[in-house]
This record gives structure tokens, C-alpha cells and sequence, in this order.
């Protein structure tokens, strides 16, 4: 069964339970017999309604078969949008160590000269 017939499914059988609802607080509360067969049929258009609105919608702002649009793919690990230029490749070609965001401490912690750089960088004064 494919995702659109379970939502459709779905949508109507809340909008069925929400006539049966409306239906039953009409007939608690005592109103006329109009008012009582008007009220779950609206009740129930209303929730089907906006169901396959909502289905419409879906449909209409996925991205066609499924394929989703590499170049707006965002890297969380290293807060680099995807291209699809020599970057990337070279990106690639390098080898990547998990969990590692500055590659240029793979091989170990920086000296103390490279330390201090950093630090004069940051706009830290250090004090000797």
C-alpha cells in the first residue's frame, strides 16, 4: 500500500470518527433533527477536506520521484554546503577521520607556537 492511500485512509477514518463525535454531543445536547444530520456531515466534509488539502499540499511541494536536490544538502560536520565542484572532489580524495572537524590536527595536538597563534588570533592575551 503506498504512503498516499494510508494518509487518505487515515484522514478518513478521523473524519468519520469526528462525525460520529459531533453527532453524538448534537444528540446529548438535544438539538433539532436538522441540526443533528447537518452537523456530523459538516463536521466530516470539514476534517476530509483538509485532509486531501493536506495530501495536495504534500504532493505538490515533494520533490518529484522522490530524488531529493543534492546541491542544497547542507555538510553538518564541517557547516559546508555541498557543490559539485573540484572542492568537493578534492574534499573526497582527502582522507577523513571521524569525528574530526579541523583535519589539520588528525596527526596530533598542535605544538606550543601554533597554540599561541591561535590564541593571539582569538584576541586572548596571554600572560607570562
Amino acid at each position: 500500500m503506498s504512503g498516499k492511500q494510508t494518509f487518505e485512509e487515515f484522514f478518513f477514518k478521523l473524519a468519520v470518527l469526528t462525525g460520529v463525535v459531533v453527532l453524538l454531543f448534537s444528540v446529548f445536547n438535544k438539538y433539532d433533527i436538522i441540526m443533528i444530520i447537518l452537523r456530523p456531515i459538516l463536521a466530516f466534509l470539514v476534517i476530509f477536506i483538509l485532509g486531501k488539502s493536506f495530501i495536495y499540499i504534500w504532493e505538490k511541494l515533494s520533490s518529484p520521484n522522490g530524488k531529493k536536490n543534492q546541491s542544497t544538502k547542507i555538510d553538518y560536520v564541517s557547516g559546508e554546503i555541498n557543490t559539485y565542484g573540484s572542492k568537493q572532489e578534492d574534499r573526497q580524495k582527502e582522507e577523513h577521520v571521524p569525528g574530526q572537524i579541523n583535519s589539520c590536527i588528525k596527526d596530533g595536538l598542535p605544538d606550543a607556537d601554533t597554540k599561541a597563534e591561535m590564541v593571539r588570533k582569538m584576541g586572548w592575551e596571554v600572560d607570562q
